[in-house]
C-alpha cells in the first residue's frame, strides 16, 4: 500500500495585505538609502578633516624641530586627539556603512530584533537594541 500526503498552501493573505508589506520594506529600503547617503556625505566630511589634520600636523611636526614652545607642544596634542576622533568615527561610518551592505543593518547584534528605525535615525552606528544595551 502507498500513502500519498498533498500539502495545500494557504492562499488567505490578501492582495492588499501583500501590497502594505511590499510598501513597508520599500519604504524600509528608502529610510536606510538615506541613512547610507548621510554616512556616505558624512565618511566624505571625516576624509577631508583627517586630510586637513595630517597635513596640518607634518607641518607643525617640521616646525617643532625649531619651534618647542608651550603652545606649539598643546596645538601638537590638540592635533592628535583631532585625528584620533576623526579615526575613530570613520572606523564607525564604515563598519555601519559594511553592515547596511551584508543586510545587517538595523538587526540587534545580540538578541537580533528589530532596532526602532528613530534610534538608528539618530545614531546609525547602534547595533544593539535597548534591551541588550542595558
Amino acid at each position: 500500500m502507498i500513502a500519498v500526503t498533498f500539502y495545500v498552501e494557504d492562499d488567505s493573505t490578501s492582495s492588499a495585505e501583500t501590497a502594505r508589506k511590499t510598501y513597508d520594506q520599500a519604504l524600509n529600503a528608502a529610510k536606510i538609502d538615506r541613512i547610507r547617503d548621510r554616512l556616505g556625505v558624512e565618511l566624505a566630511d571625516v576624509r577631508r578633516g583627517l586630510a586637513e589634520v595630517w597635513t596640518g600636523q607634518a607641518l607643525s611636526a617640521c616646525a617643532g624641530r625649531y619651534n618647542a614652545s608651550v603652545d606649539h607642544i598643546a596645538a601638537g596634542k590638540l592635533a592628535s586627539q583631532l585625528y584620533d576622533s576623526l579615526q575613530q568615527r570613520r572606523s564607525q561610518i564604515l563598519s555601519t556603512l559594511g553592515r547596511i551592505r551584508d543586510g545587517e543593518f538595523g538587526n540587534c547584534a545580540s538578541c537580533g530584533d528589530t532596532i526602532p528605525y528613530h534610534q538608528l535615525e539618530i545614531s546609525p552606528e547602534t547595533v544593539s537594541c535597548v534591551g541588550c544595551s542595558q
